[in-house]
């Protein structure tokens, strides 16, 4: 029991020294320059740098994060074309049935300014109305109830 304890203890304090503002990660040395800049640089950056194919398995041992956080920082970069240029494959690895993604980053813009999509008002409601469609008629009954104060 104090065994289990002590070990909770070690791998707790160690993940609190090592927690960022964006959760826990390692920072490789050919990036620590750049330690201020969101995970999804930090990596494009270290990719560049290796000047070859990467997938989630390199990305995830490099920066110390599981496989799934590897495979949504991929999918995270490969949407911002305005500051990442690089390529995807899609590479089947033995003989597996489905296919993993890997990724080269050819150059990396940190001063990009984002382009601000046009802001959407939704779809535009129709209104619907009541009645039997006639345009001449749409104020018949004030008419009708015109018509019967008159006849009082």
């Amino acid at each position: 029991m104090f065994l289990c304890r002590f070990i909770y203890q070690i791998k707790r304090t160690w993940k609190m020294e090592s927690k960022n503002k964006n959760g826990d990660y390692v920072i490789p040395d050919s990036v620590k320059n750049y330690d201020g800049e969101p995970l999804y640089i930090l990596v494009s950056l270290w990719c560049k740098l290796q000047e070859k194919w990467i997938s989630r398995n390199d990305i995830a041992e490099a920066f110390g994060i599981n496989l799934r956080r590897a495979s949504f920082i991929i999918t995270y970069i490969s949407r911002r074309k305005e500051k990442i240029s690089f390529r995807v494959r899609y590479v089947s690895y033995g003989n597996l049935h489905y296919k993993r993604l890997e990724i080269f980053i050819y150059d990396v813009n940190l001063e990009a300014v984002p382009i601000e999509s046009p802001v959407s008002t939704g779809p535009k409601r129709k209104n619907y109305r009541v009645g039997n469609g006639i345009v001449g008629q749409s104020n018949i009954w004030n008419e009708m109830i015109m018509r019967r104060k008159k006849e009082n």
